[in-house]
């Protein structure tokens, strides 16, 4: 009583809660299932293939060997009058044997009547090899210049066989498609069409050209070196802003690889402790103390805060490749940029010293020319025939100091940022 009382409360709570799965969740499952076994599917098809084949050339073979074999010449029939039948093949009857036959056709009756003086009651006709009738069976054979009156040569021949040729024909079973082929046959049709979209897009999209901007943090990358003078430089330096825009070029190299190049102006700010300034026409000027060892006018004074910009000129060279080409695609890049410097302003938080701006040249600290490399992703979209937007996260590192060799101190800038780019597609 306690078990049926049981599955009684179960089925009361469940009663009513029946719910009809939807028809793509059952198209879903049958899709899976049919991926699974589309290859045994594939090769089961190939083996019937072949029995098909064979079957049609066995059934042909056997229709050829029997048309070869009832096609022959049609033979002679002739009926006598009691009924006897007599077949001649291909053979032909002259007029000569047939006098002969008639000739000797009295003899024999006289021959019969001394024997037993028995009339003959039968007449035949002796036919040797050399025989013939005529091909029209409704005429008299003539014999002796006299017709054959009993009416047997007037009967119609029967026919033994109809030679008409039987027209062959064959039939095919009727197949009926398989449920789970023609959805392998679909998906197979859809993915060509896809990849022929595809393939058509990738040819419409070879060359392009690109504006963007982007920002990120600037790292100095400071390194500490002793210094000759007798300042007791600190060096301290920490990480700022970068931001950039620019405009760039691009192509297809095949369907996978791409390469783009560009121009671009840069700047990068940093923030500075400094305890020391430089006296120009008797005014103080900011100063790094990364400058102590080249510089021979400088002031001792209180640590102060200077905000560093830097400025460039980049061209970046970057080949990529293309790990989703769609009209979502996400793209791995990597390259090397050369970056031209213009100039570096040192803005000083302090009212008792002035700002100074640094020019490349002979008496500026930093280098003309730096080299950095590159290493990136691009996530792209395409939202119309001529346009995609793209998202370029990035690193940029320096390979070497961008001090000029005099200066003690080295600093390898490390820059991480993030790029807003809009295409434009020739086609």
């Amino acid at each position: 009583m306690a078990k049926r009382r049981f599955e009684d409360e179960w089925r009361s709570a469940f009663e009513g809660a029946e719910a009809t799965p939807q028809e793509s969740v059952w198209k879903g499952i049958e899709l899976e299932l049919e991926r699974v076994s589309g290859a045994r599917a594939r090769k089961q098809l190939v083996v019937y293939r072949w029995l098909a084949a064979a079957s049609v050339t066995v059934a042909v073979g056997i229709s050829a060997l029997y048309v070869l074999t009832i096609d022959q010449p049609p033979a002679t029939v002739l009926t006598t009058r009691e009924g006897d039948v007599q077949i001649i093949e291909n053979q032909t009857l002259d007029a000569s044997a047939t006098d002969k036959a008639e000739r000797e056709l009295p003899y024999k009756k006289q021959v019969d009547e001394q024997r037993g003086g028995i009339a003959a009651r039968k007449e035949k006709v002796l036919l040797s090899d050399n025989s013939a009738i005529s091909d029209n069976p409704s005429s008299p054979v003539k014999a002796g210049g006299s017709s054959i009156t009993d009416g047997w040569a007037e009967r119609k021949l029967p026919v033994l066989y109809s030679f008409s040729k039987t027209e062959l024909k064959l039939h095919q079973p009727e197949s009926v498609a398989d449920p789970g082929m023609v959805l392998l046959a679909k998906l197979a049709d859809e993915e060509k069409a896809r990849d022929t979209k595809n393939d058509k897009r990738q040819q419409h999209e070879r060359l392009w050209t690109s504006v963007g901007l982007g920002a990120g943090t600037f790292n100095p990358n400071t390194s500490t070196a002793a210094t000759t003078s007798s300042f007791n430089a600190t060096g301290n330096s920490s990480a700022g802003m970068s931001y950039s825009f620019g405009a760039g070029v691009g192509g297809r190299l095949s369907n996978r690889f791409v390469l783009q190049g560009g121009i671009t102006y840069l700047s990068q700010n940093a923030s500075y402790t400094s305890s020391s300034f430089t006296l120009e026409a008797a005014t103080a000027v900011a100063s790094l103390d990364d400058y102590i060892d080249r510089q021979s006018n400088l002031v001792a004074t209180s640590p102060y805060e200077v905000i560093s910009n830097l400025q460039f000129v980049s061209v970046p060279v970057q080949a990529g490749y293309l790990i989703v080409d769609r009209d979502f695609a996400v793209q791995l890049n990597g390259g090397i940029a050369t970056d031209f410097f213009i100039q570096n302003t040192l803005t000083p938080d302090n009212d008792n010293v002035a700002k100074v701006t640094q020019k490349a040249g002979e008496d500026s600290p930093y280098r003309s020319v730096n080299f950095s490399g590159l290493v990136g992703t691009e996530l792209s979209y395409r939202f119309g025939r001529h346009y995609r937007i793209a998202l370029n996260p990035g690193i940029r590192y320096a390979f070497n100091s961008i001090y000029k060799p005099d200066i003690s101190r080295e600093i390898t800038p490390v820059t991480y940022d993030v790029s807003l780019r809009f295409r434009y597609i020739f086609n």
